[in-house]
């Protein structure tokens, strides 16, 4: 177990180079938690809490790319990524993942689903609620989480939620599931203080295997974790708008999209397209390009500067030294404005293409919008 824990530590200090971001900025220190976590692992620790100690150990890295696979991310892996050699695993290997995603979901995780939005620098329910015979108001805001005022609550929680969201305007994290992960939950109980519009207090004590009834219809689910939905496009006749909703880039749904624009606009005019990415965890950029790529005139493309750790594993994962560095016309050690200080690295320059015209694309002068996050 040590050694695997030290082999997992190893691997994210030389790929995350949001670790020492994190450091810097934000004053998170990865390596303090990873050798914290480490003591706890002994002769005496079972299975089930050593998996445990590695999960709040990839938490702390608070990098979004340096996470725990997900039961839809190894659906991409079996069906892309695996043929394509992108990973260093077989199918046969995904079974046991699959068991610590099911595993992990039943034990580190809550049941409780409270619907809050993190706004202004607040926390907000945007439901009213009821639970356990008590109506509880829309748009209260969430004061204090075990008697801990709620922002200070939060920020202790580096290894239980990741990633946390940075507040640039407060200089703090975030996270509108905060509530999710058991262990906040005191002799199964999480207490949150809420104050009403007109400042009366509510006192919500929830149980971690309850959640709440909402008294109003959600409108539409926001935040990740919610990628197995399918396409969903309507096209409004009379205003001449495509809708296409996308709850993940993946490259078949880009396919899909493609399908249903070429009907759409063999028979009708369309005045405008609007993407609606919102609650989309992201995927291959190539989905966009599926469908974009008929309706663009011009390339979308940017000039873009890639880092990357320059660290053993790097260096032997991309064939490269810092000879070759120096003499590449794209990769420099060099750049002009803010870089980290605690770890080298090396950067690429580049022009990314996102969107290349078809030769056969539609006839459209619209406008295209895209609906996303506020993240």
């Amino acid at each position: 177990m040590l050694k695997e824990h030290d082999t997992l530590v190893s691997h994210i200090k030389q790929t995350s180079p949001v670790i020492y971001y994190n450091k810097e900025v934000r004053g998170i220190n990865f390596s303090w938690h990873a050798q914290q976590l480490r003591k706890k692992i002994n002769p005496q620790t079972t299975m089930g809490q050593y998996l445990q100690i590695i999960k709040k150990t990839i938490n702390a890295a608070q990098d979004g790319h340096t996470s725990q696979v997900n039961s839809t991310l190894l659906d991409i892996i079996k069906q892309y990524w695996i043929p394509k050699k992108l990973v260093s695993f077989d199918s046969a290997s995904t079974a046991n993942m699959y068991q610590y995603v099911k595993y992990l979901k039943e034990t580190y995780y809550s049941k409780a689903e409270l619907n809050l939005i993190y706004t202004s620098g607040e926390y907000y329910n945007l439901l009213p609620f009821s639970y356990k015979g008590k109506k509880y108001p829309a748009s209260m805001r969430l004061m204090s989480c075990n008697g801990k005022n709620i922002h200070d609550f939060v920020k202790t929680l580096v290894e239980l939620v990741s990633p946390l969201r940075w507040d640039r305007v407060r200089n703090r994290v975030y996270d509108e599931n905060f509530y999710w992960p058991a262990e906040i939950y005191k002799n199964g109980i999480l207490k949150l203080a809420f104050l009403d519009q007109h400042n009366t207090r509510h006192q919500l004590n929830i149980s971690k295997q309850d959640t709440v009834t909402y008294l109003a219809k959600k409108k539409n689910n926001y935040g990740y974790f919610r990628q197995t939905d399918t396409v969903v496009t309507h096209f409004f006749e009379q205003q001449g708008i495509f809708y296409a909703k996308i709850p993940a880039m993946r490259e078949e749904l880009g396919d899909t999209i493609k399908r249903r624009l070429d009907i759409i606009f063999r028979s009708h005019e369309v005045k405008s397209v609007v993407i609606d990415i919102r609650g989309n965890g992201g995927g291959s950029d190539n989905t966009y390009s599926k469908f974009l790529s008929k309706i663009v005139k011009d390339t979308l493309q940017k000039n873009v500067v890639v880092a990357r750790n320059f660290s053993p594993y790097i260096q032997a994962h991309y064939h490269i030294n810092r000879d070759s560095v120096l003499k590449s016309d794209v990769q420099t050690f060099n750049v002009d404005g803010p870089t980290l200080k605690s770890q080298e690295m090396y950067y690429i320059k580049q022009n990314f293409k996102f969107v290349i015209p078809d030769s056969a694309g539609y006839s459209f002068d619209g406008k295209i919008y895209v609906l996303q996050d506020k993240f």
